[in-house]
C-alpha cells in the first residue's frame, strides 16, 4: 500500500504538481471526505471510491425487536448505536482489475487468500 508521501511523489512524477502541493492537496481531500460523512452526506472521489456510513439503533436488554425471520425477539443484551463507515470502490475502478483469465489475475487471488 502507497503511504501519503509516496502518492504525492507518483502524482509529482506524472506531472501533476510538486510534491509539497500534491501533499496539501491529499489533505484537503481527507478534511473535505470528513467534513461531509460528519454532515451525514456520502462522500465520492470520481473514479475512485464513494464513502458513506451506516447507523445501527441501540437497544435496550429486554427490548423487543423484528428478527431476521420477521418473528419477534427480545434482546439478550444491551447493545449500544454504532456508526459504520464504509468505502465502495466506483465502477470505473472496478472495470481495471482483472478479470479471470487476464494477465494479472493469478496476482489478485493470491493476495485475496492471505
Amino acid at each position: 500500500m502507497l503511504s501519503k508521501g509516496e502518492i504525492a511523489q507518483e502524482l509529482e512524477n506524472r506531472g501533476c504538481g510538486k510534491k509539497r502541493q500534491m501533499m496539501s492537496v491529499l489533505s484537503a481531500l481527507g478534511e473535505i471526505a470528513a467534513e461531509q460523512v460528519t454532515a451525514g452526506e456520502d462522500f465520492s472521489l470520481p473514479g475512485v471510491a464513494r464513502v458513506s456510513f451506516g447507523y445501527t439503533q441501540p437497544r435496550k436488554k429486554g427490548e423487543e425487536y423484528v428478527g431476521f425471520g420477521g418473528e419477534i425477539v427480545k434482546a439478550e443484551k444491551a447493545r449500544p448505536e454504532k456508526v459504520k463507515i464504509r468505502a465502495t470502490p466506483a465502477g470505473a475502478l472496478k472495470k481495471l482489475l482483472p478479470n479471470k483469465g487476464t494477465k494479472g489475475y493469478k496476482n489478485v487471488v493470491a493476495r485475496k487468500k492471505r
